[in-house]
């Protein structure tokens, strides 16, 4: 999923399911905004358009993304909800 990716620390390159409500794009948005991922849509794949995506992919670049998806990452979100049900729940 698009927060592995970013919990691991990797960048990427998406392809997202083309559905009617595009979730799994805009789920993949926030890592390509900051620079962690690619994406092509689905109707955009070819063997050539995966094949330049990869061929930019140099070292420096790879280390780039790696960096900001690790930079992306909420590694305590379920705390942070949890948390935020429990004052929730107290203020009741």
């Amino acid at each position: 999923t698009v927060s592995e990716v970013s919990a691991a620390g990797v960048g990427a390159i998406f392809v997202p399911f083309m559905h009617k409500d595009r979730q799994q794009a805009l789920n993949a948005d926030h890592l390509v905004d900051c620079g962690a991922a690619k994406m092509i849509e689905q109707p955009d794949l070819t063997v050539e358009s995966l094949t330049q995506q990869i061929q930019q992919l140099d070292r420096q670049a790879l280390l780039t993304m790696a960096e900001q998806a690790r930079g992306a990452a909420k590694l305590n979100a379920d705390r942070v909800v949890a948390q935020a049900i429990v004052a929730l729940t107290e203020k009741r």
